[in-house]
């Protein structure tokens, strides 16, 4: 019963580490990591909120006045993705927005390292793994991966203006004012936070499967 235990944990510790690194690199490359919903109101006297916006075509200037999702690379509306810099022009990100873009670079390395590595130690040598090592490692993973959380507090998500250094949007703003902006989870987020679950469980199993 103990090698039956012990071989469950070890399919278990590979399944979900090689899953929580695959839900990681699809978060990364999903262009909607978050939601980001856009309340406005059309004129300065205008009372109803969000009636029909002006008719600009400018696929720019409907993300930016439209509920759209952020990634960590670039934004979406609808089935397009659209990238941050426009003409050398790009944003000014925060803090927040920056550290969640540096930690899920650190997991997407790290998590391939110890993945890649773990599968590799399983073929040539599986009695000999030192599964307390790969524990810490998850754990780091976990770490970094629910720190990617940080965008939903970044400015991408509370500044009302951020989209104002495209020229087409800032030219408008007289006629379209937003008075509300507040990020959601989406796809990408909720992907996150299942491969922050399964780090920690694969940490916790990697330590109570100890080494040889």
């Amino acid at each position: 019963m103990t090698d039956t235990h012990a071989t469950c944990r070890v399919v278990l510790i590979t399944t979900l580490s090689v899953t929580a690194w695959a839900l990681s690199l699809a978060t990364t490359a999903y262009c909607s990591f978050v939601t980001r919903a856009v309340t406005v109101k059309i004129g300065i006297d205008a009372k109803d909120i969000r009636p029909e916006l002006p008719v600009v075509d400018d696929p720019f200037f409907q993300l930016a006045f439209n509920d759209h999702g952020i990634g960590f690379h670039e934004w979406r509306l609808r089935d397009e993705c659209y990238p941050y810099c426009m003409e050398g022009i790009c944003p000014d990100f925060d803090s927040n927005f920056n550290t969640s873009v540096a930690m899920i670079t650190l997991v997407n390395i790290f998590g391939g390292i110890g993945v890649l590595t773990l599968l590799w130690q399983l073929w040539r040598k599986a009695g000999m793994v030192k599964y307390t090592d790969f524990a810490i490692f998850f754990f780091a993973c976990c770490l970094f991966q629910g720190l990617t959380l940080l965008m939903l507090r970044s400015n991408t998500c509370n500044e009302l203006n951020f989209f104002a250094y495209i020229p087409v949007v800032e030219n408008i703003t007289s006629q379209v004012e937003t008075i509300d902006v507040f990020c959601k989870l989406e796809k990408g987020s909720l992907m996150t936070i299942i491969a922050t679950v399964f780090w920690f469980i694969s940490g916790l199993l990697g330590l109570f499967q100890g080494d040889p």
